[in-house]
């Protein structure tokens, strides 16, 4: 089974030590997308420092790898997850804990903002374990 990749293309800002700073600008996806105002991807470039054996330059332009299933997952908890515990939240409160409908929904506006906490966790915890790799240099 191969992995699937998604490609970017970026831009070296610096360089140096086995390593390279790379600055993707948003894409064409990200300015035509509905949800641009969660991540803020159609405003502003990201950077990410990435390890690398190629010999590059300041202002190379470079593709860039990420798996296919760290775009998955990441998708799954930020939109999933405060549906999910919405629902958990309230049926709990509801038919387990028997209080009146007003409270429950009550209770399970509380869910998605624990949702919401441990979402910033997550991503403060894991978001520098996402691996990027550089595939090589565009030729121009």
């Amino acid at each position: 089974m191969t992995m699937e990749y998604k490609e970017d293309i970026g831009t070296v800002i610096t360089c140096g030590n086995g390593e390279a700073v790379v600055e993707i600008s948003p894409g064409e996806s990200c300015t035509n997308c509905k949800l641009v105002s969660i991540c803020g991807g159609g405003t502003r470039p990201s950077r990410f420092r990435i390890k690398t054996g190629l010999a590059l330059t300041a202002g190379d332009k470079v593709r860039i790898s990420v798996t296919a299933g760290i775009r998955i997952i990441s998708s799954l908890i930020i939109f999933i997850m405060p549906i999910l515990l919405m629902i958990i939240f309230y049926l709990f409160s509801r038919f387990l804990l028997m209080f009146k409908e007003n409270l429950s929904i009550l209770i399970s506006l509380v869910g998605l903002a624990i949702s919401g906490l441990l979402i910033y966790i997550l991503d403060k915890k894991y978001a520098a374990k996402i691996e990027f790799t550089i595939i090589g240099k565009v030729e121009e």
